[in-house]
């Protein structure tokens, strides 16, 4: 056989070599080529969540703190006696209801409502006493309630009124909930008026019965 026919037949042969290879490469299933078989199950992507919450900004409201006194500063014409005895009532339960660690608030606080003799009495008292009595490591108190009310004088053209408040007393010991002793007092107060305006005048715990 010549050697030019043999190169031929190699030259061919290579040829074929080559083109199956390529064939094998592109044409395969190996390499995910080809149509998908029944058993296959085509990949999922997961969508990406954007996580970020997007907030709302915070409104704030402002507050506004208001120290206002409350006052029983009523015209004498539109002041009855029902009025009165109510305004009466809400004086006997804060009056009476104090203890040793409130630095005797229950009667701070009410002195917006007395009369001029009244307040001076009642800086006296708690002059007096804030002296006497130092030592309150032991708590000591009195609730007071009111049960009735009752109008003995109401004079409008004399500026001049007086009520009897019944109540209730309860006193504890050591705690607000130990309670030693419960107890029925009146107080009887009296007012007049100044500047136009009722004011309680005097309180004076009645004895006990």
């Amino acid at each position: 056989m010549n050697k030019k026919l043999i190169g031929t037949l190699i030259v061919i042969l290579s040829l074929i070599i080559i083109g199956g290879i390529i064939y094998f490469l592109f044409f395969s299933n190996i390499f995910g080529g080809g149509e998908k078989t029944e058993n296959e199950t085509p990949k999922q992507t997961t969508p990406v969540i954007d996580t970020t919450v997007k907030e709302k900004p915070l409104e704030i409201t402002p507050t506004i703190k208001e120290n206002k006194q409350i006052t029983i500063n009523v015209e004498s014409k539109s002041m009855n006696k029902e009025m009165l005895a109510q305004v009466a009532t809400s004086f006997a339960e804060r009056f009476g209801s104090y203890s040793n660690q409130s630095n005797y608030s229950n009667i701070n606080d009410l002195k917006i409502f007395m009369s001029q003799k009244m307040s001076d009495w009642a800086d006296n008292y708690i002059k007096e006493n804030r002296a006497k009595n130092q030592a309150n490591d032991i708590y000591y108190g009195i609730t007071t309630k009111s049960v009735s009310s009752e109008v003995k004088v109401f004079d409008d053209d004399l500026s001049k009124a007086t009520i009897l408040i019944k109540t209730r007393r309860r006193e504890a010991l050591g705690t607000t909930n130990n309670v030693s002793k419960t107890y029925n007092q009146d107080i009887l107060i009296t007012f007049v008026k100044e500047k136009g305006a009722w004011k309680v005048d005097s309180a004076y715990w009645q004895d006990l019965k």
